[in-house]
């Protein structure tokens, strides 16, 4: 009986291997049968969220530093101006203010929306979709020069931790901005 049992186990350890299947076939609603790459599906290389940069110009010292964060659907961000003393909450900040300053708010668009959790009393001001985030700059440094900058935030409600670096630039009187790497998640 024992030899059975492990006849039949070993069976099942060699028949299993390592490697995913390349396509699979899926049946959708309409019972029409659709192929599709399940290594692309997983997208393991790409956060589930883009979060894109672009610069406004407003004079030759001052310009808008503006931010599209996209999430997929159910997924949220918590704003800064939430009430609530959240430690993933959304940070944008430059590494040195000897290049750059920033000034004033960071203005939000769409405003936050408030989400209701039970552990909670109080909504939480988070992002969904897509939010525009923009925040005022301003360069101290004359000539040309590069600024490091990070944004950070914790994506719920898979609670995984996201550093996004970038850099604004000025290289002959032009500046720009350009996003270097993203870290975190699973």
């Amino acid at each position: 009986m024992y030899r059975i049992f492990f006849l039949f186990l070993l069976l099942g350890f060699f028949s299993c291997n390592d490697s995913a299947p390349k396509d699979v076939k899926e049946i959708n609603g309409s019972g029409v049968e659709t192929k599709f790459n399940f290594i692309k599906d997983l997208r393991k290389d790409e956060p589930p969220f883009k979060l894109d940069f672009s610069l406004d110009q407003k004079t030759s010292t001052s310009a808008t530093l503006v931010m599209t964060l996209s999430l997929d659907s159910g997924d949220y961000v918590t704003s800064p101006a939430s009430v609530q003393d959240f430690l993933g909450v959304f940070t944008l900040e430059f590494m040195d203010s000897t290049k750059i300053s920033m000034k004033g708010d960071l203005i939000e668009f769409p405003p936050p929306v408030d989400l209701v959790f039970p552990f909670d009393d109080r909504p939480v001001k988070s992002y969904v979709n897509t939010t525009i985030l923009s925040h005022s700059i301003e360069m101290i440094e004359d000539g040309d020069f590069e600024a490091l900058g990070t944004v950070w935030f914790v994506l719920e409600p898979i609670c995984y931790p996201y550093e996004i670096s970038f850099v604004v630039s000025r290289a002959l009187g032009d500046l720009s901005v350009k996003r270097l790497s993203i870290e975190g998640g699973p």
